[in-house]
């Protein structure tokens, strides 16, 4: 071979070479992640109660939300469910309490995120780091829903808790 062609040969070998092991760390990562469709945690012993999972079946973090204070308020076209989350932390590290990781599933399975405004006691709040063991909250919760008042509702709670770049598996929290 000339020298042209031979370093054209050993850079194409080196392209793959490296596209192959970029494949094998993708897919070593998705493997030992376990990622899989967000599946419920057991029913709460607490109706309105969810504790987070850790990614990979590994367990529980020490991080749960209970969710108070749920009112189902009827309108004309929709209804407003507005609940009071607390937040609290058992562990060593920080974990954050996010308005966005909340969205409510009404008995159609139709998926509805937070809606802040919706009534005067229904303000937002920022993203906020819940220290090692420290509760915040109560704060609002507001979801507008097509569903009827007398239907069951479910939380899906999707913090951020493992270390990962798929995140947990998303917890399920039936209202009361």
């Amino acid at each position: 071979m000339s020298g042209r062609r031979q370093r054209t040969w050993v850079l194409s070998m080196t392209a793959v070479a490296g596209v192959l092991v970029a494949a094998g760390i993708v897919f070593s990562l998705v493997r030992t992640s376990e990622v899989r469709l967000p599946e419920p945690l057991a029913q709460p012993a607490t109706p309105g109660t969810g504790t987070a999972r850790i990614l990979g079946g590994t367990g529980t973090a020490p991080f749960t939300v209970r969710l108070s204070d749920v009112r189902r308020l009827p309108g004309a076209a929709d209804t407003v469910v507005r609940m009071a989350a607390t937040f609290t932390n058992r562990g060593s590290t920080a974990y954050r309490a996010d308005p966005g990781d909340f969205r409510l599933r009404d008995a159609s399975r139709q998926e509805w995120d937070v809606a802040f405004g919706l009534a005067a006691d229904c303000q937002g709040w920022p993203v906020t780091p819940v220290g090692p063991n420290t509760e915040l909250g109560p704060r609002p919760l507001c979801f507008r829903a097509s569903s009827s008042p007398q239907e069951p509702l479910v939380v899906v709670w999707d913090p951020d808790v493992s270390f990962s770049l798929f995140g947990g598996p998303a917890v399920l929290i039936p209202l009361p």
